[in-house]
């Protein structure tokens, strides 16, 4: 049992850095930014698929400003060389963000 327990400790690591080179490889969210709409400002986390397969991502986001706490989360299927957003309506642009994508191959 100590055995299999070493192992699976070995090998869990190993998975977990293969998600995160995935995610590092095939996605970019360099074009994420604030953008504004008539009187309201939102923030658009929009993040691109850069490789040739389907990537099912899970985006969440937080931002904290003088108007409080917004936060979001959602998971969508990114076609190949194509993007995917997840936009959320603030008060004001600025403040401190948060954002992380976490993405697996379909």
């Amino acid at each position: 049992m100590k055995y299999l327990l070493a192992v699976l400790l070995l090998l869990l690591p190993g998975i977990a850095c293969a998600e995160e080179t995935l995610s590092e490889k095939c996605t970019s969210d360099a074009a994420s930014s604030y953008r504004g709409d008539g009187d309201r400002q939102l923030f658009v986390y929009d993040v691109e698929n850069t490789c040739e397969f389907r990537l099912r991502c899970e985006l969440n986001i937080t931002i904290v400003n003088a108007f409080g706490l917004n936060h979001d989360h959602k998971i969508i299927t990114i076609e190949p060389r194509s993007h995917g957003s997840l936009m959320l309506w603030i008060k004001a642009a600025g403040g401190m963000s948060t954002r992380r994508h976490t993405c697996t191959q379909m």
